[in-house]
């Protein structure tokens, strides 16, 4: 007869196994394929390279009695993160220019230099100084950023040309949310040694439905020096699961903050009476590599027509293929801010 000590340890093996026979298999947890891998140790070298750069000139800058942060600078602070995004574009089609084939490519980068000085701002990106109805990249421009009054700053720096041209701005925005509805109004006012004296204002609004964004964003700007009036209307309707936030309102004009959905865009604009357009596009945009790498395919037919010539519409039909590269923190860990 058994003991009462190894009947118990019997009916312990036995419950153990039938326990194990009746449980579900486990699926096995995923690996990323090699390339997938190697893609994100590219990202995570890249991005810490450019925050120990950033650290080492902030530290270098700083002034006698600051202690730069300590730690070997591989993964950088909040209060010292920089991060930057590059957007590569190839478009191709049948164009009123003949050309068939055309690229563009934006930058932006926000500096943080915390140890130069606790509120500065350096900023160096190709966005146009107006930051409205410029939808290609122009020369690169760098400068400082300092809080002025109250959901304002004020800019000032140099467009990197031959020679350098100087310019000031003073820039407001704000964001509004009241429910489903997001509301971002923007103004600045700007100088440089080349355009002289300029303004811009944007409007945007945004109205959640379940997964579906309505936007409509308007924009102008005025250079009374050339006597120049540009405006730009546009419409978004998308289908989305996820959008970018990087702090400034005028990210979110058209559709360049949608990262994960599809949808249609409709642009009118114009400059004084001198010209009109006019576009249609569909746009698809993914996650091809974590949270940090996104394609998007655009087909898209636009018209123009110059009023002073009186010429009749002259009509770009193509599709545009693009690349969106967010360094924004290391792979893996979600810099993307879900709606």
């Amino acid at each position: 007869m058994l003991s009462s000590p190894a009947l118990c340890v019997g009916l312990l093996v036995v419950a153990t196994l039938a326990a194990i026979a009746k449980a579900e298999p486990v699926a096995p947890k995923p690996v990323d394929a090699p390339w997938r891998q190697q893609a994100d140790r590219w990202h995570d070298q890249v991005y810490a390279w450019v925050q120990r750069q950033l650290q080492d000139l902030d530290g270098a800058l700083a002034s006698e009695g600051v202690t730069p942060n300590a730690g070997d600078g591989s993964r950088a602070t909040d209060e010292s993160r920089s991060p930057f995004r590059l957007e590569l574009d190839l478009s191709v089609g049948d164009f009123a220019s003949g050309s068939a084939l055309s690229s563009a490519a934006r930058f932006d980068i926000d500096l943080q230099l915390p140890q130069l000085e606790r509120r500065l701002r350096v900023f160096l990106t190709t966005d146009d100084v107006s930051e409205t109805l410029s939808d290609t990249a122009k020369e690169w421009r760098a400068g400082l950023r300092l809080p002025a009054f109250q959901d304002a700053d004020l800019e000032l720096g140099i467009k990197l040309d031959t020679p350098p041209v100087a310019f000031a701005a003073v820039r407001w925005g704000r964001e509004l949310r009241q429910g489903s509805w997001w509301i971002h109004p923007f103004a600045k006012v700007f100088i440089d040694s080349e355009q002289g004296f300029g303004a811009s204002s944007a409007l945007v609004i945004d109205h959640w439905d379940g997964g579906f964004l309505w936007r409509s964003s308007s924009s102008i700007l005025g250079l009374p020096r050339d006597s120049r009036f540009l405006w730009g209307q546009s419409w978004v309707v998308a289908q989305t699961r996820e959008v970018l936030y990087a702090g400034r309102p005028l990210t979110r004009v058209g559709s360049r903050d949608i990262v994960d959905g599809w949808g249609f865009e409709l642009s009118l604009g114009g400059e004084g009476a001198r010209m009109l357009e006019r576009e249609l596009a569909l746009f698809y945009k993914q996650p091809l590599q974590s949270d940090w790498l996104f394609i998007s395919v655009r087909p898209f037919w636009r018209s123009t027509r110059r009023l002073e010539t009186r010429s009749g519409w002259e009509r770009d039909i193509g599709i545009s293929v693009g690349l969106d590269l967010l360094f924004w923190d290391f792979a893996r860990q979600r810099s993307i801010a879900l709606k």
